[in-house]
């Protein structure tokens, strides 16, 4: 993904789980997003007034760019269109 959009992952995450009233859910969730990625957790734990994780992620360096709407290809092949009369 883009840095933009893991940006706007972290402070989606961060407003949603800022919601969350039980600070032991909100830990949880924090616990639960380390074993995706520890700098995203830790950045999220930070926004939302809870401990960073202490276990770290299960390494992988697989990447798809598939994955970022950055590499999408815009074309008129990929659009719809739709006209109201």
């Amino acid at each position: 993904m883009s840095q933009v959009e893991k940006e706007h992952i972290i402070e989606t995450f961060s407003f949603h789980l800022g919601k969350v009233l039980d600070k032991s859910v909100r830990q949880q969730s924090i616990d639960m997003f380390a074993n995706v990625d520890k700098e995203m957790a830790s950045r999220i734990a930070l926004d939302i007034g809870v401990n960073p994780p202490s276990t770290s992620h299960v390494p992988n360096e697989d990447s798809s760019p598939i994955l970022s709407m950055a590499n999408t290809i815009y074309s008129p092949k990929t659009r719809k269109i739709a006209v109201i009369i």
